[in-house]
């Protein structure tokens, strides 16, 4: 089942927020895959400060060309 997941977007290394409010849908098995409209580069580590109180480390993979979304391999949860 997904999970979804909204909270602030903030780079892992730089410490920039990304996105104030976003919204990742968490999936696949173990959730270990993000997808979310970002628009940010692949190889980026990110951190999703979830409103309930979770911090996801995601590593971007990609950004899908037909819908635009980004994926991201689910690193840990805090």
């Amino acid at each position: 089942m997904d999970d979804e997941v909204v909270g602030r977007l903030i780079d892992a290394y730089g410490g920039h927020l990304v996105s104030e409010r976003i919204t990742a849908t968490i999936s696949g098995s173990n959730a270990s895959w993000a997808t979310m409209d970002a628009d940010v580069q692949s190889g980026t580590t990110l951190y999703l400060d979830a409103a309930d109180g979770r911090r996801i480390e995601l590593r971007v993979r990609g950004r899908d060309v037909r819908s635009g979304m980004t994926h991201a391999r689910v690193a840990s949860v805090r």
